[in-house]
């Protein structure tokens, strides 16, 4: 239901704000897939402000009526109001993008500077991706064994993991600049890193 009202033009007249901060408060109710009924409530007194039912044809498209219709007695806004819920959408779907793509990048460096720090656990890692864990302890721990001979392929694997997490890790930085530019470009506010 929430994707369908995303879909209307009902943001570009009233904000969305959490139940606490509502002044109206846009209720559907769908009945055994048949008919939808649309109210409107005042937030403090729960009064139905306007009120719609349909028979349902194709829900999306009744959604959208029923929106459209409820609008043409909601005051218009001026140019600027419009603009300004615009601009709300963009930075809270620019804040979105930014937000997950931040979080994959931090924890992709996190990854790659603990396995620069800790080289030997690290190349141990790589080693028990392809040998058995017991051979790759006993190469880590100066084991004399023939099997030791796993050893120096794990680290040049790590190395080359390395090499690519490095080049991974600078594009996702360049991929997060024009993120920033265009929430520059609305004057939005982008979470600070963590």
């Amino acid at each position: 239901m929430q994707r369908l009202v995303d879909g209307t033009e009902v943001w570009e007249y009233l904000e969305k704000v959490d139940a606490t901060e509502a002044d109206i408060f846009l209720e559907f109710e769908v009945r055994n897939d048949s008919g939808v009924t649309f109210n409107v409530r005042e937030a403090d007194s729960n009064k139905i402000l306007y009120s719609e039912y349909r028979e349902v044809v194709s829900l999306d498209n009744d959604i959208n009526r029923m929106i459209a219709h409820f609008l043409l007695s909601a005051p218009k806004r001026t140019e600027a109001e419009q603009e300004m819920f615009k601009k709300k959408r963009r930075c809270a779907a620019i804040t979105a993008r930014f937000t997950f793509a931040q979080a994959y990048c931090q924890e992709r460096r996190r990854t790659y500077d603990w396995k620069v720090k800790n080289g030997t656990a690290a190349t141990q890692q790589v080693c028990e991706k392809h040998w058995l864990s017991n051979i790759c302890a006993e190469a880590a721990n100066g084991g004399g064994n023939f099997y030791s001979e796993a050893w120096p392929p794990s680290i040049a694997e790590l190395n080359r993991d390395l090499a690519s997490e490095s080049d991974e890790l600078h594009e996702l930085e360049q991929q997060m600049k024009p993120i920033q530019s265009a929430a520059e470009a609305d004057a939005c506010t982008l979470p600070l890193p963590r």
